[in-house]
């Protein structure tokens, strides 16, 4: 019941509103893994390596192919995930679709997952780490190796609630979508923001079951 009382209140918001992001991300997540079709959230594809794909999506599968999970949710605690300052999103809130990159034959080239933008921190590395080290996933030489240096500027995207997609969609049907909503076509180095239509359709390809 009171689950349903915080829905009701959610949804008798004004969510076209600007400013009431929050409050739309807030109704998200309590309907989780469903998807709200108004308000002004905010989308971003990012792109993120194999390896920290598994490292941060799904904890429990340490003995089984990344790619081939039992269920299509991911029941984890809240993670990080660090970028330069200039190929992140510039919200603090929003949606992230995950374009995992590399070698197609080891699961790279498709966008295989989604989760929900809780935080965006600025600063030097050190500080980003302080604040971060306790998701436990990345170590302070994989910053090093990253930044290669301890003062140089970090962004920390931190994020939550994250669903594996049962059909990842492919990096050329990906742009296939972007472009059937104005945009043009992206390599996905960086962080990229798509309109609100384009990632429902993305979305709802990629919860699909394949026949």
């Amino acid at each position: 019941m009171e689950l349903a009382r915080q829905i009701s209140q959610t949804v008798d918001l004004d969510h076209g509103c600007m400013g009431n992001e929050v409050e739309t991300q807030r109704l998200e997540c309590l309907i989780h893994p469903g998807k709200v079709t108004f308000g002004q959230l905010p989308t971003w594809v990012i792109p993120i390596q194999p390896r920290w794909a598994q490292e941060l999506f799904d904890f429990r599968l340490w003995d089984m192919p990344l790619f081939n999970p039992e269920t299509s949710l991911v029941i984890n605690p809240d993670s990080a995930y660090y970028k330069s300052p200039l190929q992140g999103p510039n919200s603090q809130f929003g949606r992230i679709l995950w374009y995992v990159s590399g070698d197609k034959r080891k699961g790279g080239g498709r966008v295989r997952a989604c989760s929900a933008l809780t935080k965006r921190v600025t600063g030097t590395v050190k500080n980003l780490f302080g604040e971060f080290q306790r998701f436990g996933v990345y170590e302070w030489r994989h910053l090093m190796e990253h930044f290669k240096g301890a003062d140089a500027q970090g962004l920390a995207i931190e994020f939550t609630s994250t669903e594996l997609f049962e059909n990842p969609i492919t990096f050329d049907d990906v742009n296939d979508v972007l472009e059937s909503h104005g945009m043009r076509r992206q390599q996905f180095i960086s962080a990229v923001a798509i309109p609100d239509a384009a990632f429902h359709e993305i979305y709802s390809r990629s919860t699909q079951r394949e026949s």
